[in-house]
């Protein structure tokens, strides 16, 4: 089939000139103006891999920017959704606040702002990201003539280009200080050993507009952003899921409500060999003086005491712990009995909020264990302190007042027999949600 060349004449050569001038002046009539109403759109966040049995995570995150929200707004919504997003990969039941993330590497940075500041300014990419030429740049419109948009003096126009470079070339590095400034209240740090690709700087074209003002059926994408690639380390953290910890060890002869949480009766319980050091993860954090019968009825036992009953004393109360007893619980003061029958007696510990940090350093996979052992101040019997089991519960007091549950009530602890060394008394995940 033969192909008919198209001829075109003069006349139709000069409607086509001119209809493409009268698009090209379109355009540029409308080139940076800037009417556009839009919200700061959503970070980005893809997790590319886990690795090292999910002690690591490769990424992309990307931040948006805008006038009508600071830097650091938008750097703490974009971390807080990378650190959720992880962390829902690890385990969906527990918080992030019980895991520190590490920045290692970044990859690929692009610092990117938008061909507006104080009014329109050369972009050095398109809005799909792509590198326009020198030639569109310097030679086409709207562009070759941007500086009549801009509406100041020439030496204004060179000030706001280099003022808008400065902010596309340190978005990355400003994000990495907010990070170094906020790793105690956030998690996430950045590593001794952290290494970085070089930075690309990019003006996006936006129409000469902000982000919020931009014509987004011409200039669909955001250009103010930071755009990282990179690796971060992953460790779980039960600190900040520990604020407020409380734990409670003691003996119920009747079934009480404290600070909301129910604790059962028990076995009948006397005894006044029964003072315990009680650590977190090996940390000590109180004493619980379990010892609930009084003198005369300890003296005139079968087997009476004959020790320093201040010996009996020891870790009743400090500044981080408060015991409760409760003789008559149960009974009333003409019972005969009284004096001889065990009675309620617990202590509430409230574990130093300097001491959270050295707990959570020593936890295995967010777990918290409880240990007691005897106190060796205190009395004794043989050597050794008394084996009933006791009630341990432990829970956080928030500054709402708000009761959440780590563990139990219960007794852990039911092999019986005096005790001489350390013995398990429980074991919680503190960032775990949904506790029972």
């Amino acid at each position: 089939m033969k192909i008919k060349k198209l001829i075109i004449s003069e006349e139709e050569k000069k409607d086509i000139k001119k209809l493409y001038g009268l698009i090209t002046e379109q355009q540029e009539s409308t080139y940076g103006q800037c009417n556009g109403s839009n919200e700061v759109s959503e970070p980005v966040i893809q997790i590319l891999q886990m690795g090292e049995g999910n002690k690591v995570a490769k990424f992309r995150m990307k931040g948006f920017f805008g006038a009508s929200r600071t830097s650091n707004d938008s750097y703490n919504i974009m971390l807080t959704s990378l650190k959720n997003q992880i962390v829902s990969k690890l385990d969906s039941e527990s918080s992030p606040e019980g895991y520190n993330l590490e920045f290692v590497t970044i990859d690929s940075a692009v610092g990117s702002a938008s061909n507006y500041y104080n009014g329109p300014l050369k972009p050095t990419y398109d809005n799909d990201g792509n590198e326009m030429s020198l030639e569109t740049i310097m030679r086409k419109q709207p562009y070759k003539s941007i500086r009549n948009l801009h509406g100041g003096e020439a030496k204004d126009f060179d000030k706001n280009t280099e003022t808008n470079n400065t902010f596309a070339s340190q978005r990355v590095q400003k994000l990495l200080e907010y990070i170094r400034k906020t790793s105690d209240e956030t998690g996430i740090s950045v590593s001794e050993q952290f290494q970085s690709s070089d930075i690309i700087t990019k003006i996006t074209d936006t129409g000469g507009c902000i982000d919020e003002k931009r014509d987004t059926s011409k200039f669909p994408n955001a250009g103010q952003y930071v755009d990282i690639t990179g690796t971060v380390s992953i460790r779980p953290n039960p600190k900040k899921c520990m604020e407020g910890l409380k734990v409670i060890v003691g003996y119920f002869a009747q079934s009480r409500k404290f600070n909301g949480i129910l604790f059962p009766q028990q076995d009948g319980h006397g005894c006044v060999y029964a003072t315990f050091d009680i650590y977190a993860n090996g940390e000590y954090i109180g004493t619980s003086n379990m010892n609930n019968i009084p003198e005369n009825a300890a003296r005139k036992s079968e087997t009476p005491f004959t020790g320093n009953w201040a010996t009996t004393q020891v870790g009743i109360e400090g500044p981080n712990q408060k015991r409760y007893v409760y003789q008559n619980d149960g009974k009333t003061s003409s019972d005969p009995e009284i004096g001889k029958v065990a009675y309620t007696v617990f202590t509430e510990i409230s574990v130093p909020t300097e001491k959270l940090k050295s707990i959570a350093s020593k936890s295995e996979n967010g777990i918290v264990n409880l240990t007691m052992k005897p106190n060796s101040k205190s009395a004794l019997r043989d050597g050794k302190a008394h084996g009933d089991a006791p009630m341990v519960a432990a829970y956080k007091e928030s500054g709402d007042g708000k009761i959440t549950s780590f563990y139990g009530p219960k007794e852990p602890y039911e092999e019986g027999g005096d005790v001489t060394g350390t013995v398990s008394i429980g074991s919680f995940a503190p960032c775990k949600q949904n506790q029972q």
